[in-house]
């Protein structure tokens, strides 16, 4: 459904972001803990074993939530190619599926690129000259050629 769309894109978004945030907090607390010098945190006090501590608990609070920012990020990477698959078996245009974020299928299609451009150009669809269109009779050259 077009209207959804916004919203499966902010939810991309902040999967994104929320899923980048936290493995930067994560690649802290372990620089923290692994490869910062023991004196320094000696010198420092209980300032920076209460950030640590502070750190490793949200850390930990938040672990759930990656796993579901995961599957949303693989989610919408794989339903281009789904809907690649199941739009080349459509019969007709009426029954191809719209559920991707960016419709990948006229991209790749030359056909498609000639379409837009000669509709933008002429006004009318090209198919119109050879296939009868109801509502575009005076473009239809083919029953003109048959006499």
């Amino acid at each position: 459904m077009p209207l959804l769309k916004p919203f499966r894109v902010l939810s991309l978004l902040s999967a994104i972001a929320y899923t980048f945030i936290y493995f930067i907090c994560l690649l802290d607390w372990l620089y923290q803990l692994l490869l910062e010098d023991k004196n320094d945190f000696e010198n420092d006090g209980v300032f920076d074993m209460l950030l640590s501590m502070l750190i490793f608990y949200n850390l930990l609070e938040h672990l759930p939530i990656i796993p579901i920012n995961l599957f949303i990020i693989y989610k919408e990477i794989q339903v281009p190619i789904f809907q690649l698959a199941i739009n080349s078996r459509a019969p007709t245009a009426d029954q191809k599926v719209d559920i991707s974020l960016i419709d990948f299928e006229n991209t790749f299609n030359p056909y498609w690129w000639f379409k837009s451009a000669f509709q933008i150009v002429f006004g009318y669809n090209p198919s119109d000259i050879l296939f009868e269109n109801r509502a575009d009779e005076q473009h239809y050259y083919k029953r003109m050629i048959k006499g």
